[in-house]
């Protein structure tokens, strides 16, 4: 069992930022309904949809071993961005999240409110490629996000 009193003697130096995970495609399952927010500034409103991995499903065999962590301890966010000043751009982010909705968490129908087909999106599952994301201030890390998403086959 941890204990946070034995391990917080290390040194900082000898903590290591934990490995991304292997870029390739895996299972997710939503884990609760999204939450809505608005980024600092204003200027752009979020949702974001919690998600926990359930299994790989095209990911190198060797990246993964050698990676050596449990997916079903996977957690990440799959977000989508509204501009608060652009419609064109957030008729697009809309209509991304739409087909996200129908066509790939397979949860929703056209006659549904967007609230309603969120709402139903709890444990609904898709296959989302983890891609690797540079760090804009830092160009040294990189961190895991969902890129591409389909349905389950």
């Amino acid at each position: 069992m941890l204990d946070f009193r034995t391990i917080a003697s290390k040194k900082l130096e000898d903590i290591e930022r934990p490995k991304n995970a292997p870029i390739g495609d895996y299972l997710w399952q939503i884990t609760k309904v999204p939450a809505i927010e608005t980024l600092p500034g204003d200027a752009w409103d979020v949702v974001d949809y919690q998600l926990k991995c359930l299994s790989p499903v095209a990911v190198d065999a060797d990246a993964l071993q050698e990676w050596g962590g449990d997916v079903g301890k996977l957690r990440l966010r799959h977000r989508f961005m509204f501009s608060k000043s652009d419609p064109v751009e957030q008729e697009k982010s809309l209509w991304r999240m739409r087909d996200f909705l129908e066509n790939h968490v397979k949860c929703a129908s056209p006659d549904m409110s967007l609230t309603e087909a969120m709402n139903a999106s709890v444990n609904g599952q898709f296959i989302g490629g983890i891609a690797w994301q540079q760090d804009k201030k830092d160009e040294s890390i990189f961190h895991m996000n969902i890129g591409k998403t389909a349905p389950v086959a």
